[in-house]
């Protein structure tokens, strides 16, 4: 239960980082590359719904969200660090260890 409670702080806090009312919100096109677990697992599945719906944002947003299949937690921070992804998917235990 705590997993899914992270997730969907997580969730929320990247949805708040790409509003349109966000410092960060520019007139270009923002590409954001949201790395998540294997396909078919449930945080390949929150990351497509997570992409899908800010794909479904108003067009004045400029936002285009794509959703990378990957190998899980380690990965997706491994990729954050290296750049190649603009957001990840991790469980939280994993996250605290990356970060500690």
């Amino acid at each position: 239960m705590r997993n899914w409670r992270a997730l969907f702080i997580g969730l929320l806090t990247a949805c708040a980082a790409f509003s349109p009312h966000s410092p960060a919100y520019a007139e270009k096109q923002i590409l954001i590359s949201l790395s998540a677990s294997a396909e078919g697992s449930i945080s390949y599945a929150a990351a497509t719904a997570l992409c899908r719906t800010i794909n479904l944002a108003p067009q004045d947003t400029n936002l285009l969200c794509t959703t990378t299949p990957g190998g899980g937690s380690v990965e997706s921070i491994r990729r954050l660090h290296a750049g190649t992804a603009t957001l990840g998917l991790a469980q939280s235990d994993t996250q605290f260890s990356a970060w500690k």
